[in-house]
């Protein structure tokens, strides 16, 4: 493996569940395909993006524990930053 990954999907009260999915789903093959391994695969519902951190400052909190040894970890959120 090339390292691993977790997949972050916020989702915006314009987004609707359907198109969510599928980018979620679209962004664990494209992991797959550079060899990542698909940690965790999370949805925030935002109103609007934290403009320090993008996602909530908990969930943030939350996703640290993947980030406890050394191996090679990505976010890769599904929205442009």
């Amino acid at each position: 493996m090339a390292g691993k990954a977790i997949l972050v999907g916020i989702k915006f009260p314009f987004d609707d569940n359907f198109n969510i999915k599928n980018s979620m789903i679209e962004l664990a093959e494209l992991s797959k395909t550079i060899e990542l391994e698909i940690l965790d695969s999370i949805i925030q519902s935002r109103r609007e993006p934290d403009p320090r951190y993008f996602i909530g400052y908990g969930k943030l909190n939350e996703l640290k524990q993947y980030f406890s040894d050394k191996t090679e970890t990505y976010l890769i959120f599904n929205n442009e930053i």
